[in-house]
């Protein structure tokens, strides 16, 4: 080969390669693009979906907004879309995606897996998926509100809660601060009751306990039908507020969570009941068992008084006549040796029915019995 000769075939081998270099580098960048960023893959990693859902998180975190939120004007969101393979990236099979502009926010920064907006002032609200485009690419997303005047925090689940006016916010106020005070004094008095329980177990069952216990338990129904009433408006009004609110998904999470605190206390009231239950029956059941064995030894010792009024009077009388007989052949047996036990237990009879009548003892023989 001769000089000219290889210096043309150098030339074409450095306009090939010049060709080519292009295209080999633009092969790699367009596999680093179709990963995505290291950011946006570890987000879309923590979603599961089979479809497409368009994602945000706020500056500093990585944890999607997965409920419906309240966000103030000037808060910057990161918008990413996510399938079943991870991120979404204009490489992907899902292909290019961008988001609309709109007068809710401005576009800051655009990748090819993400979009930063920072949300302005009177955006209303930013239901995130309508804004993806071509339309209907992202099947779901979060949704934003900028706060208002006309908001509460509701005491059952988390959240904040959108009301339509601020007169709503007032009737919320009023239905739950009822709802909770039915709940605080169902559970104030089945403590009570508890303590009453205890206290009979332990010592048995008093006047000023048993008048405690009536009391308590007429408190405790009350209560209990208090907090089923307050319960029941509470959770109908939450859910009209759910149909006109922005934030429906609090007002749910507010309804199962006050249902869940609810069967929570009814059931411990329930059980207070059987405890205090339990306690006279065992209280009734001792007392039975020393009214029994109190009767026993009665019965033993009426028995024993019998047999000595019975036996032991008329035998001391027969020998003292006997002898007196062998003195004297003219002296009889008295009878009235004979019906002075006798007449001695009717006496006794006689004397316990009426105790039993006077100190309605009949009644008491009937609960023992």
């Amino acid at each position: 080969m001769n000089g000219r000769a290889l210096r043309t075939t150098l030339v074409v081998l450095c306009a090939v390669w010049l060709v080519a270099a292009p295209f080999a580098g633009g092969g790699v960048a367009a596999q680093a693009a179709a990963t995505g960023d290291s950011a946006d893959v570890a987000v879309c990693d923590s979603v599961e979906s089979s479809g497409t859902v368009a994602v945000a998180t706020v500056p500093g975190s990585d944890e999607p907004l997965r409920d419906d939120r309240a966000l103030y004007a000037g808060t910057r969101l990161t918008i990413r879309l996510c399938d079943a393979d991870g991120v979404v990236t204009p490489y992907g099979e899902s292909g290019a995606w961008f988001l609309a502009a709109w007068d809710g926010y401005e576009i800051q920064n655009t990748t090819d897996s993400s979009v930063t907006i920072r949300l302005t002032e009177g955006y209303g609200q930013l239901t995130v998926a309508s804004q993806v485009r071509p339309t209907g690419k992202a099947e779901t997303g979060p949704t934003v509100t900028e706060p208002t005047p006309n908001v509460v925090q509701p005491a059952f689940g988390d959240g904040t809660l959108f009301v339509p006016t601020a007169d709503a916010v007032g009737t919320y106020g009023e239905h739950e601060a009822s709802y909770r005070t039915a709940l605080n004094e169902t559970a104030a008095t089945t403590d009570r009751l508890e303590s009453l329980s205890s206290a009979v177990n332990g010592s048995g069952l008093t006047d000023t306990r048993a008048t405690n216990a009536t009391e308590t338990l007429r408190a405790l129904a009350a209560a209990t039908n208090a907090t089923d009433r307050t319960g029941g408006e509470y959770r109908s009004y939450l859910f009209r507020v759910a149909a006109e609110s922005p934030t429906p998904g609090v007002a749910v999470d507010a309804i199962d969570a006050s249902r869940e605190r609810e069967d929570t206390v009814e059931q411990d009231a329930a059980g207070a009941v059987e405890s205090y239950e339990s306690a006279l029956d065992a209280r009734a059941s001792d007392a039975r068992s020393t009214v029994k064995t109190n009767l026993l030894v009665g019965l033993v010792g009426g028995l024993l008084v019998g047999v000595v009024l019975g036996g032991v009077v008329p035998y001391v009388a027969a020998s003292s006549t006997e002898g007196r007989i062998r003195v004297d052949s003219s002296a009889e047996y008295s009878r009235k040796a004979q019906w002075l036990p006798v007449g001695v237990g009717v006496l006794v009879l006689l004397a316990t029915v009426g105790l039993l009548v006077a100190t309605d003892g009949l009644s008491i023989l009937t609960v023992i019995l």
